[in-house]
């Protein structure tokens, strides 16, 4: 493979906030196009030979470059970076869960899975939050997030037993203390597991709350600039 990987990798990464894929992707022959994948590559050919040698192959030769493998070397990488995390976690004492959806562009709904932990290394305290992923949800109610979320936990390996913490949005769904999310995973803890209302959604509340006090935003956001000048005299 003559270090192929180590380069696709690492534009893969470099790439990592933008898309990878093109409409028309195009890769033999000394040509590299379409995409932002294929064109940095394309520029980090004209500088490194391995890369340039990569795409100079002929028609069905092996670059390592196809969307299969862009797909397989992300899937290995988040795997490796996530088994790290989970780790690290299980190393403290205890863990708290930050949970949130939201829908794709398939209109599916998306569950987000986010820990908190303290980290503490002699006689430093450093508080750690780090995304852990998303799950696609079949069944929206309480009982089902709860399900979903406990078998994505399990499956990855972290200790439920040091949950110690859980923060959601106001829904009922979520934050209901007879039959929400928040209520279901206490009860099914040993241990206290106290719930607070997430502090960016509460945010989110007074900040909307705040701007619809301005009657200018009504009237910002609702002018209609192509209303306003076919119907001017």
């Amino acid at each position: 493979m003559g270090g192929r990987f180590e380069k696709v990798l690492g534009v893969i990464l470099c790439l990592a906030s933008l898309t990878l894929r093109g409409h028309d992707e195009k890769v033999g022959e000394g040509l590299a196009q379409g995409g932002n994948f294929l064109s940095v590559v394309t520029l980090l050919s004209e500088f490194d030979t391995i890369t340039n040698d990569a795409i100079s192959l002929p028609k069905y030769a092996t670059r390592y470059m196809s969307p299969k493998i862009q797909n397989g070397l992300i899937l290995t990488t988040s795997q490796l970076l996530r088994k790290s995390l989970v780790t690290e976690i299980n190393e403290c004492p205890f863990w708290s869960i930050v949970l949130d959806t939201t829908s794709d562009i398939n209109r599916v709904d998306q569950l987000s899975v986010t820990a908190r932990w303290v980290k503490v290394q002699n006689e430093n305290v450093t508080i750690k939050e780090t995304f852990l992923g998303f799950i696609s949800v079949t069944d929206g109610t309480a009982a089902g997030l709860v399900e979903t979320t406990c078998k994505y936990v399990e499956d990855i390996g972290l200790d439920m037993e040091k949950l110690r913490g859980q923060a959601y949005d106001g829904a009922s769904v979520m934050s209901g203390v007879h039959n929400g999310v928040q209520k279901l995973i206490k009860d099914r803890s040993s241990k206290p597991v106290p719930f607070i209302h997430c502090a960016a959604h509460n945010l989110n509340l007074v900040i909307n709350d705040a701007v619809n006090s301005v009657v200018d935003n009504d009237n910002f956001f609702l002018f209609n600039p192509f209303t306003y000048f076919t119907h001017r005299p």
